[in-house]
């Protein structure tokens, strides 16, 4: 009876505690203009036409469109573009651009259907890496070195605002904003 008792009051004392609103602020706490919103979801200082234009298209002649399939893009921009290299590569090479304008590039993705330890890849990868972080030559070094070691694995890391994912099936190098 008595270790009913106890047991009872015990009970009631930790019932009460566990039911008991905590204390605290009854709102959310202040936000600095400066922090990042749904607006600066974009890889800051990559542009549509450095992409495009000047990497793919200009040192690589490769052809880009914009996509008439119906695809979506998947980070949620409103226009996806496609570049190929010309010949037979054109179906085993691909970047693919989503963006909302011109200097608001949401992805990159780059892929490659050779398996791995194809050169191919690796240069695709590391370029795509480098062009990606061409503002900075510290961070740009460190994402093509990132990019050439990781170019076979399922692996990410963060270098400077660009979130780098690969993966190899199927085999891509995807760039995103990290914020």
């Amino acid at each position: 009876m008595i270790a009913l008792l106890i047991g009872a009051s015990t009970g009631v004392a930790v019932g009460h505690r566990v039911g008991s609103r905590p204390v605290g602020p009854t709102g959310p706490p202040a936000v600095t203009a400066d922090f990042p919103d749904a607006s600066q979801r974009h890889l800051r200082g990559v542009t549509v036409s450095g992409l495009a234009e000047d990497w793919l298209a200009g040192t690589r002649s490769w052809t880009c469109e914009v996509s008439d399939t119906g695809t979506e893009p998947s980070s949620g921009a409103s226009t996806l573009m496609g570049c190929t290299p010309r010949g037979k590569a054109a179906h085993d090479l691909r970047v693919n651009i989503e963006y909302d304008g011109e200097e608001r590039v949401r992805a990159v993705h780059g892929l490659c259907v050779y398996g791995p330890g194809d050169q191919a890849c690796k240069r695709l990868f590391t370029d795509l890496a480098g062009v990606l972080l061409a503002g900075d030559d510290g961070l740009r070094t460190q994402a093509v070195d990132w990019a050439g070691t990781h170019v076979d694995t399922d692996d990410s890391t963060v270098v400077g605002n660009v979130r780098l994912i690969v993966s190899l099936s199927p085999h891509y190098l995807r760039g995103t904003p990290a914020s």
